[in-house]
């Protein structure tokens, strides 16, 4: 090792100078690509961050909408604007978030009614728009004003129909209400302009007015639950238990006793606080509902009531009544195509509901239907459903109409079956053929086949 070592020192100088310097620069150039590779690495983290904070937040978008309803709308990421111009991603920096859908039903016969088309007894009867409606809400979270847990929603509707049955063509208060969750979202409170048929029974097929073909069952409405395009002033208050349990029970102020037509023309916007002969409506539902998660499949049951304070005028002459009405209902999922898409698979389900008969047309309403969710690989947004419904005539009101000498019938069959087509972003098309026994309360018609065509836009 010595004679290494003084063999080494033997080395003249300017040759030990030039090793050192040719050493010196290895060194430089593999710490400075080292450096650069390190640069290059940050630089290629940080756009990947900096591309990820510009994607939209679908996920918050969709935490800003109207809280506490039971029936459901497709997210954000399905909707014809999405984050255009970047709009809701501005809004919900600041905890708001936009609602814009709209709703165009038309239906027709493709029989003859065995009638005159005047006058219109019926949807369909004649070529009818059943509803057109445009709906806005604006959803803002209060948590930077020191109010977690709280939401702010506000908004309104344009509503119109070629059937004044229905309700008159209006534009009018959809929403203004505060909801606030307090014990880890085991409580729920709230109150202000609420549209009730949104928020209890589930009067939507598959829970969502996208995937349905009307309502199952009118009764609780019937008995002035408030329904589109009328809110009313109202509080609801939910207990969630463990398992899915709820309890909801609320107050509203009744719909006018003389229907959503007499509540439209003498609450023209829909801001009145109180409506002559429309008094206080107590409503109660129990059930347990839970949602579809991989491998867990969706159940829902409830039960409900409504005490109406408000007097109906009486079908036998003896003056006025109050109104009530009650319900069960019942959907099962029974199959889990798509552990991804939860939701995805068969269901079946039921409900019956029940009107106090001295002061209702419909007195008792069942249906019986089955449906899918997502029913090929291919379409996992679209639906199908088929349904039987029976609904039974007040006697009552039959008596007085056989007084007046019209002939009114005891009772309504239908038959139906509906295909929801996935049309685009947003755009959902969902015809349906419906054949019906009875089409009218009064009258004598044929037996009615109804083709119906529901287009529902998100935006």
């Amino acid at each position: 090792m010595w004679r290494t070592i003084l063999g080494i020192c033997r080395i003249p100088t300017p040759t030990l100078k030039a090793l050192a310097g040719t050493t010196f620069a290895a060194i430089t150039c593999i710490c400075a690509g080292t450096a650069n590779a390190h640069s290059e690495r940050d630089r290629a983290d940080a756009e990947a961050q900096e591309a990820a904070d510009a994607q939209p937040d679908y996920k918050h978008f969709d935490e800003l909408v109207e809280p506490g309803l039971v029936t459901s709308f497709p997210g954000s990421t399905d909707s014809v604007l999405g984050d255009a111009g970047g709009l809701r991603s501005a809004m919900a920096k600041e905890n708001v978030g936009l609602t814009l859908r709209s709703s165009n039903i038309f239906v027709t016969s493709l029989n003859d009614s065995g009638q005159p088309r005047s006058p219109q007894r019926y949807n369909g009867q004649r070529p009818t728009l059943q509803a057109a409606s445009v709906t806005a809400l604006l959803a803002w979270r209060l948590d930077k004003l020191g109010l977690p847990d709280t939401t702010l929603t506000a908004g309104g509707m344009y509503y119109a129909s070629s059937f004044r049955d229905n309700a008159p063509s209006t534009v009018a208060l959809r929403a203004l209400s505060i909801h606030h969750r307090a014990f880890g979202g085991k409580l729920e409170i709230k109150a202000g302009y609420l549209t009730n048929m949104y928020e209890y029974a589930g009067f939507f097929t598959g829970g969502s007015p996208v995937l349905a073909a009307g309502l199952s069952g009118v009764i609780p409405i019937q008995a002035g639950m408030s329904a589109d395009p009328v809110a009313t002033p109202a509080v609801n208050i939910t207990l969630h238990g463990s398992g899915g349990k709820y309890v909801r029970a609320g107050i509203q102020r009744s719909m006018h006793p003389l229907g959503r037509g007499y509540d439209v023309e003498h609450n023209h916007n829909g801001f009145r606080f109180t409506m002559p002969e429309a008094k206080p409506l107590y409503l109660a539902e129990t059930g347990v509902l839970r949602a579809s998660t991989p491998g867990v499949l969706h159940r829902w049951l409830r039960v409900g009531g409504l005490y109406n304070e408000s007097g109906y005028t009486r079908f036998d002459g003896r003056g006025t009544s109050t109104n009530q009405a009650a319900y069960a209902a019942a959907d099962f999922q029974l199959t889990q195509k798509d552990p991804s898409r939860p939701a995805s698979g068969i269901y079946a389900g039921a409900s019956a509901f029940w009107g106090n008969p001295s002061v209702n047309v419909f007195t008792q309403s069942y249906e019986a239907r089955v449906y899918a969710i997502g029913p090929f690989p291919s379409r996992k947004r679209d639906a199908m459903s088929l349904k039987v419904s029976y609904n039974k005539f007040s006697e009552a009101a039959r008596r007085a109409q056989s007084l007046m000498d019209v002939h009114a019938n005891a009772d309504q069959t239908s038959i139906s079956g509906s295909y929801t087509a996935h049309l685009g972003k947003g755009l959902y098309a969902t015809p349906s053929l419906s054949w019906v026994h009875n089409p009218s309360f009064i009258g004598r018609f044929n037996n009615a086949l109804l083709s119906n065509i529901t287009i529902f836009t998100i935006f």
